[in-house]
């Protein structure tokens, strides 16, 4: 019997079926993508004053994010996080289309090498680094007139990925500036409409990730929220408070 017919079916099968699982590997999604949430965010501007020699008056703006989601059954392994794996992370962030661009330029955090930049935590299921310190990460705080310096960390990035190959995301950040002019993380979105009308918000950005082999593309997330500003008045300013949260999935 002649089997050189049906072995090489059998191989082209395979080798299509191969070609898939790859594929699907680096195109995974979000776990639950439609409707999922990926971040929280809030801003603020206040009114400070401060007795520095003389009494100075200003508009401190800032606020807070914190973004999580998970991508399932990725291409990635727990040890490709681990020391001496040499693996880059991109995550980022882009958009603000309906805002102002200018002031919310979002996430846009590389590092060029997880496994010895990161702390690494490694379980019988998963590996998990995380970074909180570094130039990206970090800023000097000082007191007028440059004294009692310290070294203030306004940004923390978290990754998961576990034995099924899920790579978990987490980034939470202070965002804005201080009485001092320091600068923290940027908004990712909220900051945008800061000196809009009171009311509801909407805005559509994007949010992707790349991690060694595995890159999720361009992940639509659509933005809703509130902002409530305040009308200028002889002794204070205009000034806008914004909550609002992203979705990811179909805009």
């Amino acid at each position: 019997m002649d089997l050189s017919g049906s072995i090489d079916k059998m191989l082209r099968v395979a080798a299509v079926t191969s070609g898939l699982l790859v594929l699907a590997c680096l195109q995974a999604g979000p776990a639950n993508s439609a409707g999922n949430q990926l971040f929280s965010e809030k801003w603020q501007d206040q009114f400070v004053c401060k007795n520095t020699g003389t009494k100075t008056c200003k508009t401190v703006s800032g606020g807070s994010f914190s973004l999580k989601t998970t991508f399932s059954g990725t291409c990635l392994v727990p040890s490709d996080i681990e020391p001496g794996k040499s693996n880059s992370v991109e995550i980022q962030t882009s958009g603000a289309f309906k805002g102002d661009t200018s002031t919310a330029s979002g996430i846009d955090f590389t590092d060029s090498d997880v496994g010895d930049d990161f702390g690494i935590q490694v379980f019988s299921n998963k590996t998990v680094a995380t970074l909180s310190t570094g130039p990206q990460l970090t800023v000097r705080v000082c007191n007028p007139p440059n004294t009692n310096c310290k070294i203030v960390s306004f940004e923390k990035v978290k990754l998961t990925v576990n034995s099924t190959g899920d790579l978990t995301v987490s980034v939470s950040g202070t965002t804005g500036k201080n009485f001092n002019g320091d600068m923290f993380s940027e908004s990712l979105d909220a900051a945008s409409f800061v000196g809009e009308p009171s009311g509801d918000v909407t805005d559509a950005i994007t949010f992707d990730v790349t991690l060694g082999c595995f890159d999720s593309g361009s992940v639509n997330v659509a933005v809703t929220g509130s902002v409530k500003t305040t009308a200028k008045t002889s002794s204070k300013p205009q000034l806008s408070r914004v909550n609002v949260k992203g979705v990811s999935g179909a805009i």
